[in-house]
């Protein structure tokens, strides 16, 4: 949670904007490098409106350029009181501080000393406005999304904190969100909180949640977390999910990235390091890293594999599109890799999925 989170603050570098690329009928995805397939995929489908990601993590920011035009909505938890708003100040004290690239006890006591009772609020609306705009970003915006056209709704938890985790991510509330988000429709809920547990095993209420998403046919989305496998997260190593971790540039798993228990087995790797998002109040975007970064990767790609079936007529299967995901992966070259199962399943393999989906 906290160190999920908060580790995925942890690179913060010179950006790109998109608006100085080319314009052309669709310029290519900061990400076309380095996921194959990607660039392709794109040429067939930018997402379908039909398509419901419900968002469970904090508050987006809307009034940002890279917003403007898409499909996106909040709906508000009903089991707490909405926040109180955040005012730009704090958000660009924030950012100053992320900025100076501190880490660790010296960027809490940072933000502790400047900002104290929004820091933790603005540290999860901060994550919400990358992951929403990695997902739905707009094309020739200052971050382009991977599925821009798919619909997005965001449940922000940010009231919930009040500077305590445990509350919002109690087995209690994240089986709520997880209710709330099928009732809204959703084909895909991308749970941005990752729990720490040492067994991998879940509650009880939320096993019983996950499993009626996949008797309903609607895909999780996690973050596998960022602690090196020290412990794992819930609900990404549950059975069911489609958990994530976080590939390097050069495609091989991050150090911090977790491992182990049911993610080799239904985890998948994604590029989670530099990824190119949205931040609050402001129209420039930053790169981070962590495995935060990498699901909604996935969840974008998994959203345009269900647009394809929509545009080619048939019924949305997220069950199919998960299985095509993982049984796909490119799995790590041992020569390359230390510890190949780092690597989940593997490396995200979009053409492989699209074969067994599509026969393309």
């Amino acid at each position: 949670g906290e160190d999920e989170i908060e580790s995925a603050g942890v690179s913060a570098s010179e950006v790109e904007s998109s608006a100085t690329k080319q314009k052309v009928a669709l310029h290519p995805h900061d990400l076309d490098e380095r996921i194959p397939g990607l660039a392709d995929l794109h040429n067939q489908t930018l997402g379908d409106p039909q398509i419901t990601i419900v968002i469970i993590d904090g508050d987006p920011d809307y009034t940002l350029s890279c917003f403007e035009g898409a499909e996106v909505s909040k709906v508000f938890p009903y089991w707490h009181e909405p926040a109180e708003p955040i005012t730009p100040e704090d958000y660009a004290a924030f950012q100053s501080i992320r900025d100076q690239g501190l880490k660790g006890k010296e960027k809490e006591e940072a933000l502790e000393a400047v900002i104290p009772d929004t820091k933790d609020r603005i540290v999860l609306n901060d994550a919400a406005c990358h992951v929403t705009s990695t997902i739905v970003g707009q094309e020739h915006s200052p971050v382009f999304g991977i599925a821009p056209n798919c619909r997005v709704i965001n449940m922000p938890q940010d009231a919930v904190i009040r500077g305590n985790y445990d509350d919002v991510m109690s087995p209690l509330n994240l089986a709520r969100a997880i209710d709330l988000a099928l009732e809204l429709g959703a084909n895909i809920i991308h749970c941005a909180f990752c729990r720490p547990t040492q067994t991998s095993e879940g509650e009880e209420i939320l096993v019983q949640a996950i499993k009626k998403c996949q008797d309903n046919n609607v895909l999780i989305v996690s973050p596998t977390g960022n602690n090196s496998n020290e412990s794992w997260c819930l609900p990404a190593v549950l059975p069911g999910t489609l958990a994530v971790g976080a590939a390097k540039v050069d495609g091989t798993p991050c150090h911090f990235s977790n491992w182990g228990g049911n993610n080799t087995k239904e985890g998948i790797l994604a590029p989670g390091e530099e990824i190119l998002g949205a931040q609050p109040c402001t129209e420039e975007p930053v790169r981070l890293t962590g495995t935060s970064m990498a699901a909604p990767v996935m969840t974008g790609i998994s959203a345009l594999l269900m647009s394809l079936q929509v545009q080619q007529g048939k019924p949305v299967d997220a069950e199919a599109v998960r299985t095509a995901l993982l049984k796909t992966a490119i799995p790590c070259d041992p020569e390359v890799v230390e510890e190949p199962e780092r690597c989940l399943r593997g490396f995200v393999n979009i053409p492989g999925a699209m074969k067994v989906l599509f026969g393309q």
